[in-house]
């Protein structure tokens, strides 16, 4: 049995709109310019979507893997990735449902996707050394989607993530980015 969330996410991803790959977020972009590029290390877009993050990871030469709840999400993404020859490993998966127990990835990229339980929790997605960038919509977002209880408070971000140091927390235009690395050796 489908998900209400899988339902909404596929439905979504066949819309019209789905098909045209919006540009990766600024802040998205500011973050992988300060980390380099990849060099094999595996990072994972969580939440992916149709993987506009994703295929800016690969470009960059992560080893890429995408998550989303949406297999039609994930459709899209696999068939654009292919059309650039870029490899990326993606996965229908309910992250809330089934967190991953084990510490597997350099960078974990959450964007437009909001648990705050889950963000609390990151410990065993990254390795120690590893990076989180954790990027979504605040209260000061001018849209009417998502509601209030998608949103971050102005400076919640400001707390950190357990387990981890921040790097840096930016502000701008009603979103908010954390990019912190996980402690430990």
């Amino acid at each position: 049995m489908q998900s209400n969330d899988q339902e909404r996410w596929d439905g979504k991803y066949r819309s019209e709109l789905a098909h045209q790959l919006s540009d990766p977020d600024p802040l998205v972009m500011a973050a992988l310019d300060e980390l380099g590029a990849g060099a094999g290390r595996a990072a994972l877009d969580l939440a992916a979507g149709t993987g506009r993050h994703s295929i800016e990871l690969a470009q960059r030469a992560w080893n890429t893997s995408a998550w989303d709840v949406s297999g039609v999400g994930l459709a899209e993404l696999d068939r654009r990735a292919a059309a650039l020859g870029l490899p990326v490993n993606t996965k229908r998966v309910d992250v809330l449902a089934a967190p991953p127990t084990q510490a597997e990835f350099d960078l974990l990229l959450s964007t437009d996707f909001l648990d705050r339980d889950l963000w609390q929790n990151l410990g065993p997605w990254v390795r120690p050394g590893g990076h989180a960038l954790l990027v979504t919509f605040n209260l000061d977002w001018p849209g009417p989607k998502p509601s209030a209880r998608f949103r971050l408070r102005p400076g919640e971000l400001a707390s950190g993530l357990e387990g981890f140091e921040t790097l840096w927390v930016r502000e701008v235009d009603g979103r908010s980015a954390i990019l912190a690395k996980r402690q430990g050796a």
